[in-house]
């Protein structure tokens, strides 16, 4: 356990944007892939049969649907629900780098988009890494359950 800290002690420096600038970049680049995936799907698959084409624009309609979610992230407070959030979009990003090791090894001709796929995934993730094991979030959502677990029901 000590060693997972020390890998994470670079998450207590601050950035120079807050997790609601992070988030509202994370959908924007959702949408503008997304996007390129439904109205163009042959910048990202040529030559192949039309289930190809839909997976690829279906692809796109999920990848809007995250970055819908990522907008409404960013506005709302430190919670159990944001976190789940972010967790979820480290889990996207971790699949996509997976997916894109699978894609070489397979014989995907396309480096350049695989080596630009895995940068973006990379640096998102580093992001999402960032803003959900940031210690003094940790401590600020810890501190609000508290609170909110001792106050009385609403009437």
């Amino acid at each position: 356990p000590s060693q997972i800290i020390r890998i994470f002690e670079f998450v207590n420096k601050p950035l120079f944007m807050k997790r609601k600038h992070f988030l509202l970049i994370s959908a924007l680049v959702a949408w503008a892939f997304s996007l390129a995936l439904i109205l163009s799907p042959g910048l990202f698959v040529s030559g192949v049969p039309a289930q190809n084409v839909l997976m690829s624009q279906t692809t796109g309609a999920y990848l809007f649907g995250i970055g819908i979610i990522n907008l409404f992230a960013s506005r709302s407070p430190w919670s159990s629900a944001v976190r789940a959030i972010m967790l979820g979009n480290i889990t996207v990003h971790l699949l996509g780098i997976g997916a894109n090791v699978f894609a070489y090894l397979n014989g995907y001709d396309n480096l350049m988009l695989l080596l630009q796929a895995m940068i973006i995934h990379i640096i998102f993730l580093i992001g999402f890494c960032y803003y959900t094991f940031k210690k003094s979030t940790h401590d600020m959502s810890t501190q609000k359950e508290k609170i909110a677990s001792n106050l009385p029901d609403a009437l």
